[in-house]
């Protein structure tokens, strides 16, 4: 079993893996001529990052908030299979000119991340996204110590994932030994 760390491992890769080429799709599909626009996304991590160095932004940030439920799939020779619920959010930091321009870029930023992850089961074939439980929040736009403005907002979903918690291999069989002690000397101290 992987758990939780596994399971923002699992998000965060294909995050990593898929997000440039939806990125392009969204500026073809949105007509964003400027890449300024829809810059590609600098960093994913799967974890929280705070502060997020300047050169790290636009970031994208998964984080594990809970085990909901584990429900046993299989029983195999070489392990039992689960099905576990995890509670996911992936937060979208975005910084730039201005309040319209910030808003902006994280709505399109988190467009990009929320289709990238209703696509998950497609190619982990181990996870899935409850498409029901999907939602989306968004933070108040800020002005940082550098007078740019900065925004996020985060995509909170269950994610199932398939694990298996895997049997120990038997080395042998242990025996306990028979020791005749009526035969034994008596100890020295005794």
């Amino acid at each position: 079993m992987d758990g939780l760390e596994g399971a923002c491992e699992l998000v965060a890769d294909r995050l990593r893996t898929a997000l440039p080429a939806k990125t392009a799709e969204l500026r073809v599909r949105l007509s964003v001529a400027d890449p300024v626009d829809l810059p590609d996304v600098a960093v994913v991590y799967p974890h929280e990052i705070v502060p997020i160095p300047l050169e790290e932004w636009p970031a994208v940030m998964v984080v594990g908030q809970t085990l909901e439920r584990m429900t046993r799939d299989d029983v195999e020779a070489t392990g039992t299979h689960w099905l576990c619920t995890y509670r996911i959010r992936v937060y979208v930091w975005a910084r730039g000119e201005g309040f319209a321009h910030t808003d902006r870029v994280r709505k399109r930023i988190t467009l990009a991340a929320r289709e990238v992850l209703m696509q998950l089961r497609k190619v982990t074939g181990r996870a899935q996204l409850d498409d029901s439980s999907l939602g989306e929040s968004y933070s108040d736009l800020d002005v940082d110590q550098a007078d740019a403005t900065v925004g996020g907002a985060y995509l909170e979903f269950l994610l199932v994932v398939q694990e298996v918690l895997g049997t120990v291999p038997t080395k042998g069989v242990v025996q306990t030994p028979v020791i005749d002690t009526a035969s034994l000397p008596p100890h020295p101290a005794l």
